[in-house]
């Protein structure tokens, strides 16, 4: 196919899947986020569940690929990266993952990156480290009871942390 084709790919990034059969809180608000973004394009998408932790015996991206079934995605078209294990790990992967992908389909070099906003400047940091263009589709936070600043803050410093240990692992 030609590289201005509609091919593309959407990334959605793993993280705790929630107990037992359902997806829950941040994973279940990236699954409805990618089914939509799907919906919005099925024609040359496929869609990359990346995350290889195990969370209570449930590996990540296989949770988000039973979800995203389950909100009407092919399976034809879910690929499983069951590597990673860290933000940086996902971008790797994806990124070897893509090099494939665009040999055989001369597909536009960018991915789709489904992730909590929150989330979203440190994991587009990476990709693009990989070599990787990003198209941004990020999972909004949910409205909650805690006030928005203590709940900015405490993703502010999650990522800060993490951007601290991923220096650490490089």
């Amino acid at each position: 196919m030609a590289a201005d084709s509609q091919e593309r790919l959407l990334v959605v990034l793993g993280c705790r899947p929630g107990r037992g059969s359902e997806v829950e809180g941040a994973a279940r608000r990236r699954v409805l986020t990618a089914a939509r973004a799907y919906a919005e394009q099925p024609e040359g998408t496929r869609v990359v569940c990346s995350g290889g932790r195990a969370w209570d015996g449930v590996v990540e991206a296989d949770a988000f690929s039973r979800a995203l079934e389950g909100l009407g995605v092919p399976a034809a078209v879910l690929v499983r990266e069951r590597c990673s294990m860290t933000t940086i790990d996902n971008a790797r992967y994806v990124a070897a993952l893509w090099a494939r992908y665009v040999e055989v389909l001369g597909a536009p070099p960018a991915v789709h990156v489904v992730t909590c906003e929150w989330h979203m400047p440190r994991a587009e940091r990476h990709f693009r480290a990989s070599g990787l263009g990003v198209v941004r589709v990020p999972a909004p936070s949910p409205a909650g009871n805690v006030p928005q600043v203590l709940h900015d803050g405490w993703h502010f410093m999650r990522e800060r942390l993490a951007t601290f240990m991923d220096a650490v692992a490089r």
